[in-house]
């Protein structure tokens, strides 16, 4: 039975417990306070406090807080080491796997961009020798997290160590909810629990400790500390970017590092212009690089209109992911031939599935 289930039969069965012939309040606030309470203990505990209704309410409410923080402090510990050892053995990886193969990454890097500068290009070309090429870089430059913690047990038990805390954690937060509803009324919050600090979201920490993962697997492909930094600034760029424009520049900077090519810095205002541009072309239903709206006609009008300048531009439509407009764009010869340009910038913006990618040096 799951855990939380487990916790809930355990309340079900345990509300004999607060009546009036129950243990009494001081008695359950003391085993309450016991080291190394199991969970189907604590459960019964908490719902013989409730069942004497505020007064114990209020203890429920002191330790779930007090034990909350605790818990979280030992998730960020936890979460700490294990990406400490995560990094280093996702490089160690990499590095084995491309121990004497320079010559033949540079051979493949110049494969890829040997097509790209060629103004012939065709997709077939982009499939049959390109593809292989970046397949091959990925294999000696990129590692996926499992990759990394199917190679070594003990950091699966760390990885596991770190989702118990986690689990614990959303028992706490369970039990909040119940003293929650008892202490709330029509009136409003109860003082008391108002001011105490709820026990944090485990839902979230466990969505944030995996794309953690997956970001971490990414750092580990070869790069300069610029373009690490970069990777890592675009993260916090959540007003700046949505969720799909990240994921696309994203996709396209691990690329670039991979081909040995530096990574590109999102300007800010080439992404209000490449967003502006997909909303025209969503809302007066056109698809063109030559927009009918005055003064926005160019890449480059829009550019200045935003405040910045471009020197290129790739748009898309009925891509639903930022990964997936990469992919576009990949294997059209002229938006392939932009990706991989002496760029400097780049700007991502959608509306609905219309994209515009615009470039600056």
């Amino acid at each position: 039975m799951p855990r939380l289930l487990s916790v809930w039969a355990s309340l079900v069965i345990a509300t004999s417990l607060a009546t009036a012939q129950g243990p009494s309040l001081g008695e359950l606030s003391r085993r309450l306070r016991a080291p190394k309470l199991s969970d189907t203990e604590r459960a019964e505990v908490v719902e013989g406090l409730l069942g004497h209704g505020t007064k114990g309410a209020h203890v429920v409410a002191r330790k779930l807080s007090a034990d909350g923080k605790a818990q979280a402090s030992k998730f960020e510990k936890a979460r700490k080491s294990f990406f400490k050892s995560f990094d280093k053995l996702a490089r160690k990886l990499i590095k084995d796997r491309s121990k004497g193969k320079q010559q033949e990454i540079e051979s493949l890097r110049s494969v890829v961009m040997k097509n790209a500068r060629n103004r012939s290009l065709d997709k077939s070309t982009i499939r049959g020798e390109s593809d292989p090429a970046v397949a091959r870089l990925r294999e000696l430059l990129a590692v996926e997290s499992d990759d990394v913690l199917h190679e070594h047990d003990e950091l699966l038990a760390s990885l596991d160590k770190t989702e118990e805390l986690l689990d614990e954690l959303e028992e706490l937060g369970y039990l909040w909810g119940e003293t929650e509803s008892v202490l709330t009324s029509s009136d409003g919050p109860d003082r008391v629990i108002a001011k105490l600090k709820a026990p944090a979201n485990a839902e979230a920490l466990r969505k944030t400790l995996y794309d953690d993962l997956k970001f971490h697997a990414l750092l580990a492909t070869p790069m300069s500390s610029g373009d690490a930094e970069l990777f890592q600034w675009h993260r916090t760029l959540t007003e700046e970017l949505d969720d799909a424009e990240r994921e696309g520049v994203r996709t396209l900077n691990h690329l670039l590092v991979v081909l040995g090519r530096p990574a590109l810095k999102v300007d800010p205002k080439l992404v209000i212009a490449a967003r502006d541009h997909s909303k025209d072309m969503e809302r007066l239903n056109f698809f063109s690089h030559t927009s009918p709206v005055p003064g926005k006609r160019s890449f480059g009008q829009r550019a200045s209109k935003a405040g910045t300048s471009a020197s290129s531009e790739n748009i898309a439509r009925g891509q639903r992911t930022g990964r997936g407009a990469i992919r576009g764009w990949w294997y059209s010869p002229g938006h392939h031939r932009n990706m991989l340009g002496s760029h400097r910038r780049v700007g991502l913006g959608r509306d609905e599935g219309t994209w515009t990618q615009l470039f600056g040096g």
